[in-house]
């Protein structure tokens, strides 16, 4: 059987009656060309079903059309969340997202040579530590940091400092004076941010009897699991909502009460906060916001390469739910 023949950038000139260089123009958002030609060749395109050749573009042009996505852990739903964000941003900027996942940053520096191979047009990094290992390697290809802050690159983040002044503000409201900490990895950017500017603005009442520093995952350790069971503390503050979701049922394993004998906060809002009995109080991150604003600085940078770097933060929102007392509803 005859293949059909693929069509080209001359059968959508002919349909929409204009010049094939318009054509490429209209296609490629380029500046000079009207509205209302526009509007008649992308309608073109639409009724022909005709799509770009990305391999002539990138050709033509040198771009790929192409973004890396560098992710250190897909396990952790914080990251498939912002991959999602991140990817419906690049799809409605015209671009294809590459996804990398560096398993915990185990396999980071592999990853990026595998990258190296693939000619994208930007890459789109959560670092798995606070190292910048694409110092170490001359991909050419422009930089947006997400959720870290390297010297000398585009980066954005949610406002850790204003995340933990309303964790820090809430747990004075609510009347909590000794506090347990479940801090994340002090390599992380994020992680180390959050836990020193929690502890900067808590009140001369307020003291961490004991903190453990422990990964960005749902199995809890030996020290975490004691420290809970210990219940000496009013409040357990959690780096993430994982850890905290695995406070909650620890602690009602062994017959404590949440928010009774100890509350619980944790930090993201993701699914599991909302599926969990109480309902956790956490932190909400805007991850769509990010997830476009990494995208829209990765498309600036592209277009304008010299251009200063930027580092953007975005404001987050406390959500109180059943496992914190909201204050006067905290019993004596």
């Amino acid at each position: 059987m005859e293949l059909p023949r693929r069509l080209t950038i001359r059968d959508v000139a002919k349909k929409a009656g204009v010049s094939t260089a318009t054509v490429s123009n209209a296609l490629n958002d380029v500046r000079g060309v009207g509205a209302d030609v526009r509007e008649r060749v992308l309608a073109a395109a639409k009724e022909l079903g005709y799509r770009p050749n990305v391999a002539a573009q990138a050709t033509r042009t040198g771009r790929t059309r192409q973004m890396a996505f560098i992710t250190p852990d897909l396990t952790n739903p914080f990251y498939p969340r912002l991959a999602r964000a991140v990817a419906n941003a690049a799809r409605a900027a015209g671009y294809a997202l590459l996804l990398v996942d560096t398993q915990d940053g185990e396999a980071e520096l592999a990853c990026i040579e595998q990258i190296a191979r693939h000619d994208v047009d930007g890459i789109l990094w959560c670092p798995a530590t606070g190292e910048d290992v694409l110092a170490r390697n001359l991909l050419g290809a422009p930089v947006v940091v997400i959720d870290e802050n390297h010297i000398g690159r585009d980066s954005i983040a949610a406002n850790y400092r204003m995340s933990s002044t309303l964790v820090a503000h809430h747990v004075a409201a609510c009347g909590y004076r000794r506090i347990g900490m479940l801090s994340g990895p002090q390599s992380i950017f994020a992680a180390k941010l959050r836990r020193d500017e929690f502890i900067a603005r808590l009140g001369p009442d307020e003291q961490v009897v004991w903190e453990v520093f422990h990964p960005f995952h749902q199995d809890l350790n030996d020290a975490a699991r004691e420290a809970v069971l210990r219940n000496e503390v009013d409040v357990i503050v959690c780096c993430d909502d994982v850890m905290a979701a695995a406070c909650i049922q620890l602690a009602l394993d062994h017959g404590l009460s949440v928010p009774g004998d100890m509350a619980v906060i944790g930090h993201d809002d993701m699914p599991i906060a909302t599926m969990i009995r109480p309902r956790l109080t956490t932190v909400r991150q805007p991850l769509d916001a990010i997830g476009s604003e990494a995208v829209r600085m990765m498309i600036e940078r592209i277009e304008e390469p010299r251009r200063a770097n930027r580092s953007t933060a975005i404001d987050v929102e406390l959500i109180v739910r059943g496992s914190s007392f909201p204050g006067d509803q905290r019993p004596a």
